[in-house]
């Protein structure tokens, strides 16, 4: 309540997130916890991620088997999610007992799913960025926020949430600092990357085939141009 008072917000529209502090294997070094801070104030600020409101990086008492250097949490103010991708499609292929979904329904959940994952794999790849564990439970259905304002308010819309500094990395960083607005000399490599990592995770843990049809449909095309243009 006093956080949300303090950014101004409901308290059922913003999270805390925490390093669990019951399991030392998510204490990581400071160069490591660095690194997804930056990753995470990025995209953020790049409309990849949920909006960040504070984060903090807090030493511990652990120190490194390895290294032998202290261990650090982290603490992040963020929007909150109404889901993850991955169980927003699950909610809607298993239906209630009275109502069962349709093959057509599950159909065009794949192609919704596919589309709001398309405009944030975009420009993603457009400011030279690679996400190497692009999966439906690293993307998150947000509150009623429409890409633009002329959008439905049903819109499915979806940001990252895991900003690992080891699996998130910015290829072009002068691109992306710059502001221009231009895209990134090497976009086409990372749109066509990243969405071939989000369409092999849906093509081995799609809850139906149904939703599988909806996406290929979806990006088909859109692949087939940008293995051409890659290879040209």
């Amino acid at each position: 309540d006093y956080m949300a008072a303090r950014l101004g917000s409901n308290k059922q529209r913003i999270v805390v997130r925490l390093t669990r502090g019951d399991d030392g294997g998510r204490y990581q070094d400071l160069s490591s916890v660095s690194g997804e801070l930056y990753n995470t104030l990025f995209a953020a600020a790049n409309g990849l991620g949920p909006r960040c409101f504070a984060a903090l990086l807090v030493p511990t008492t652990r120190r490194s088997r390895i290294t032998g250097r202290v261990l650090y949490g982290a603490f992040y103010v963020l929007d909150r999610a109404s889901s993850t991708l991955s169980e927003h499609i699950l909610a809607n292929v298993q239906g209630t007992p009275r109502s069962r979904p349709t093959v057509a329904h599950m159909n065009q959940l794949g192609r919704d799913a596919a589309s709001s994952v398309l405009s944030v794999i975009r420009r993603l790849s457009v400011l030279g960025c690679v996400h190497l564990d692009v999966k439906l439970s690293n993307l998150a259905v947000m509150f009623g926020r429409r890409e633009r304002k002329n959008e439905a308010p049903h819109t499915l819309t979806t940001r990252f949430i895991d900003f690992d500094a080891a699996y998130f990395m910015v290829l072009d960083a002068s691109e992306a600092a710059s502001g221009s607005g231009r895209p990134s000399r090497c976009w086409q490599e990372c749109m066509f990357l990243n969405l071939l990592l989000a369409t092999a995770h849906l093509y081995f843990y799609a809850p139906h085939e149904a939703v599988w049809w909806g996406w290929r449909e979806a990006v088909r095309d859109i692949l087939h141009q940008l293995h051409d243009d890659v290879l040209a």
